[in-house]
């Protein structure tokens, strides 16, 4: 990996860190940094460049992802009527 993709890993790793704080539970939040933990450790002695590319828009790809979760989700948490919903 060259300084320049590890400088961009680290970019990702601590945008996706700071977009789960964006999800409405702790319990969301965990699983994103628990995912995003393992990926990293798991790609963090690759050599091969394309895999290298690869995994690195798959993590830009993955924050967009959970910037537009977190957005939802939130807006479906604070909506009174989704949690009061009765059936008839």
């Amino acid at each position: 990996m060259t300084p320049a993709t590890s400088m961009q890993a680290l970019h990702l790793y601590r945008a996706i860190w700071r977009a789960s704080r964006g999800m409405p539970t702790a319990r969301r939040q965990r699983f994103v940094r628990d995912k995003l933990r393992d990926e990293y450790e798991a790609a963090r002695h690759e050599t091969d460049a394309t895999k290298i590319t690869f995994a690195l828009d798959y993590a830009a790809l993955q924050l967009e992802t959970i910037n537009i979760q977190a957005a939802s989700l939130t807006k479906l948490n604070c909506d009174p009527l989704y949690h009061n919903k009765r059936e008839i």
